[in-house]
């Protein structure tokens, strides 16, 4: 047997087609009938190709944030409220050496005093836990975000931030690398000035309670008197903490979570200038349909 191979032939080749000629706009012997379908509104993440919607860690997220913002605001409110009640008492003492205080007055000082050290021990409680809720979360949807995997687990995170003389030094460097990670920043770990702020603030406060705490033990009048303004001195300072802490929540949930699951628009008109006025009634021709 002899085998031969034969080329294959030419494929055959269509000819070129040529464009048609430009006749002009398209006409319409009557009005079209076509249009935009007949529905209702619909949000834009239940149209194809508009908005997604949020997924659950975001809107978890999201709603953590906003119950550890109010937990936090009550957080400085029993604060200042518990402060201004030792300056006044401060200063009931500072009158009370050369004159005599009514009774009535010093069982106001020491119920504002008393009523607002319970309100911000409870407070100081529920933000806690609400604010440790909000951390973790965070922490999460960053890593999830950024493609990485955190560089502590949620157990040591947690005893970082409880334990009194640990927190000292791992409450900063936890909250610049969520920070870290929520923004998608390149290089080496920084804190922001933000953080940075509330980590001394956070440490000052501890450093001035154990303070405070020790002062109560000497014995005296100067001595009393004196814890009053370290009483003072930490409530102020725990204001201060629960503010920075909003603040901290707030950059780092707005940095996590889209404007789509905040249900904030990015852009609005606020007002047109020097525009003339629409007129009240499009112009139609005689003839047409309605």
């Amino acid at each position: 047997m002899e085998w031969v191979a034969t080329p294959p032939g030419e494929p055959q080749r269509r000819p070129p087609r040529r464009p048609a000629a430009y006749t002009g706009p398209p006409a319409y012997r009557f009005p079209p009938r076509w249009g935009f379908p007949r529905l209702v509104w619909r949000p834009a993440r239940q149209v194809p190709g508009g908005i997604a919607a949020p997924d659950r860690s975001a809107r978890t997220l999201l709603r953590s944030a906003r119950i550890t913002g109010p937990a936090l605001l009550a957080v400085a409110v029993s604060g200042g409220l518990a402060a201004g009640g030792e300056l006044f008492r401060y200063v009931l003492l500072v009158i009370g050496r050369t004159a005599t205080l009514p009774g009535a007055l010093v069982a106001a000082s020491d119920s504002l005093v008393l009523s607002g050290s319970i309100l911000g021990l409870f407070a100081w409680l529920f933000a806690t836990a609400f604010a440790l809720r909000w951390l973790l979360v965070a922490r999460g949807v960053a890593a999830g975000l950024a493609g990485v995997r955190p560089a502590r687990p949620d157990w040591a995170v947690l005893l970082g931030m409880l334990l009194p003389v640990l927190n000292l030094f791992l409450t900063g460097p936890v909250l610049a690398e969520l920070e870290h990670t929520a923004h998608h920043a390149a290089g080496r770990v920084r804190p922001s000035r933000l953080v940075l702020a509330f980590w001394v603030v956070f440490a000052a406060d501890e450093v001035v309670a154990v303070i405070t705490i020790l002062w109560r033990l000497r014995t005296g009048i100067q001595a009393q008197a004196d814890g009053v303004l370290w009483h003072a001195a930490t409530d102020l300072l725990a204001v201060a903490v629960a503010v920075l802490a909003m603040r901290v929540v707030d950059g780092v949930t707005g940095a996590l979570v889209s404007p789509a699951a905040t249900g904030l628009r990015g852009l609005r008109v606020v007002g047109v200038a020097d525009a003339p006025a629409p007129a009240l009634r499009p112009a139609r021709p005689a003839g047409s349909r309605r």
